[in-house]
């Protein structure tokens, strides 16, 4: 219709009605933008909401298993140290109901560092990580995932030590009989070989908690999980960053 009332407005030669006809639809096709613009930012604000969401769930499951690998790695330390000072005294100073625990800790168990960094994946992989309108915050996301790829490298290093010289020295030389009787450190409520006869708690050959092999081993594995400990508290500080940085963004979106 409008467009049949342009046409009648030139063929009558009414300038001034063609003018304003134009503005009429200029100012229409402008609305439209704006509000179908509106829209699409409605939209992805809505869904930038959802995904901060999500986010501060992996942030908040990602710290809590930072503080649990923190506790273990620490403990399996502190086992290293006894055991070490145990190897350089002359004195058998450890009972025979305690070197399962502390064989166990010190040299047999390992723990992979796991964190949910689910979100920021499907971020980065379906391409809509620039739908989080912070920038701050996304440097913050991509220099966290350099440092989870940083922590993986150093699980790896020492699980290659463990299997290499860790293992072979506890097949050779330690009844290990005890040790898989032990509840896991990850799970108190699971056993490792839960058919194994209890065994009286001896070492196998004591000797070998005595020789610089085994304190090799020690010092090996205790400096490997202080490069992971350090890691996981630059980690750690990160998430805490990227906390603060989601907080003030949902406050600005109004969440």
């Amino acid at each position: 219709m409008l467009l049949r009332r342009i046409t009648q407005h030139v063929k009558d030669q009414n300038w001034f009605a063609v003018f304003v006809d134009f503005v009429i639809v200029v100012v229409g096709v402008f609305i439209g933008i704006q509000v179908a613009n509106w829209n699409e930012e409605r939209a992805e604000r809505g869904a930038e909401a959802e995904y901060l969401v999500a986010l501060e769930q992996d942030v908040l499951l990602s710290l809590a298993e930072i503080e649990r690998m923190t506790t273990i790695l620490n403990q399996e330390d502190e086992a290293r140290k006894t055991l070490y000072e145990f190897s350089l005294s002359a004195k058998d100073s450890i009972s025979s109901s305690e070197w399962p625990e502390l064989i166990n800790r010190g040299l047999w168990s390992f723990r992979n560092f796991s964190v949910s960094n689910t979100t920021f994946e499907s971020l980065s992989s379906s391409g809509r990580i620039n739908i989080l309108d912070d920038h701050t915050l996304v440097v913050a996301l991509q220099e966290l995932s350099s440092l989870l790829i940083e922590a993986e490298k150093e699980d790896a290093l020492e699980l290659h030590f463990v299997e290499k010289f860790g293992d072979p020295l506890l097949y050779e030389n330690i009844d290990m009989g005890a040790v898989f009787k032990l509840r896991s450190l990850n799970d108190t409520t699971r056993v490792y070989v839960p058919w194994v006869e209890q065994t009286s708690g001896a070492i196998g050959n004591p000797e070998t908690l005595k020789t610089q092999q085994f304190r090799n081993a020690l010092l090996f594995r205790a400096s490997m999980t202080n490069e992971r400990l350090l890691t996981l508290e630059r980690i750690k500080a990160k998430y805490q960053s990227i906390q603060k940085l989601i907080n003030k963004r949902k406050n600005v979106l109004g969440l």
